[in-house]
């Protein structure tokens, strides 16, 4: 009867604990698409809105869901996952993993100067340089932190719209 209750116990505590890690993924896939729709670019961002996720994260995952039949600025949304940053190619935003943290001050020196908006899954990379990285508020919250300063470096506006996300530190 015990082993039945601790069973039990366990497999909702399991049950909770993928389920929120479900709903972190699925907000912030929501919040990267959130963004692309209150980013204008200076330049033409060619066919396609290309989205790609450096490293392995869940979130690529959700973005497919969402992202099927999509337009952005009014082009078809193209996905792109990547291990190596040597095949990084044109994108418009730029998804870095936590796995892949490491490698923000290469992606910068190879992206400088062009209008990417590049977003890290790790809290406070916005202060090395990223335009966005998440953060869990005090109220469990899942918000942004902004670099406006890279945004303005590489030619990208920000629409007043996305205040409702952005964290206020």
């Amino acid at each position: 009867m015990k082993k039945g209750i601790v069973l039990m116990i366990f497999l909702l505590s399991a049950s909770h604990i993928c389920n929120s890690q479900t709903d972190e993924h699925l907000a912030k896939a929501l919040y990267l698409l959130d963004i692309t729709k209150n980013t204008a670019f200076a330049e033409n961002p060619g066919d396609a809105y290309t989205i790609t996720v450096i490293g392995s994260s869940p979130v690529f995952n959700m973005l497919q869901r969402h992202t099927a039949h999509m337009h952005i600025l009014g082009l078809p949304v193209k996905l792109k996952q990547i291990d190596d940053l040597t095949l990084l190619k044109s994108s418009q935003m730029v998804y870095l993993s936590e796995n892949k943290s490491d490698i923000l001050k290469a992606l910068l020196k190879q992206t400088s100067g062009q209008p990417v908006v590049i977003v890290a899954e790790e809290a406070g990379l916005h202060k090395a340089g990223a335009a966005f990285s998440f953060v869990l508020s005090d109220n469990n919250k899942w918000q942004v932190d902004v670099n406006e300063a890279s945004l303005a470096e590489r030619r990208i506006q920000l629409s007043k719209n996305l205040n409702e996300i952005i964290h206020q530190e």
